[in-house]
């Protein structure tokens, strides 16, 4: 606790994120928008290195120009969760869209 006073005199702060070492605790609304603890969780990147978010397509490690993408559309009534949001980069996002609209994944509309 002493460090983090000393980090805090002034006009700082200080975000501190609390896990198991292994998961992080849901973190979920309906709608589009992220409040800001959700935005914190997914920048961390994966636990426990906790190293920033990466693209999440198979040997993609862009880690710019991120983009979070809803794995189970919103379309298709996915919730805008901590488990259901991976971060894509623009080319990646761009397929994985498409291949949602294919599967017809975003012309859906599941109960409430």
């Amino acid at each position: 606790m002493a460090v983090a006073r000393d980090l805090i005199e002034g006009d700082a702060f200080v975000k501190a994120v609390l896990h198991d070492g292994v998961d992080i605790a849901t973190v979920a609304h309906l709608g589009r928008s992220k409040k800001a603890e959700l935005r914190t969780a997914l920048a961390l990147g994966q636990p426990p290195a906790f190293e920033g978010a990466t693209c999440a397509a198979p040997g993609c490690e862009r880690r710019h120009g991120l983009q979070w993408d809803h794995i189970d559309p919103l379309a298709n009534r996915g919730p805008t969760s901590y488990h259901n949001l991976q971060p894509l980069c623009r080319p990646h996002h761009t397929a994985k869209t498409e291949h949602d609209r294919q599967a017809g994944l975003l012309d859906r509309r599941g109960p409430p």
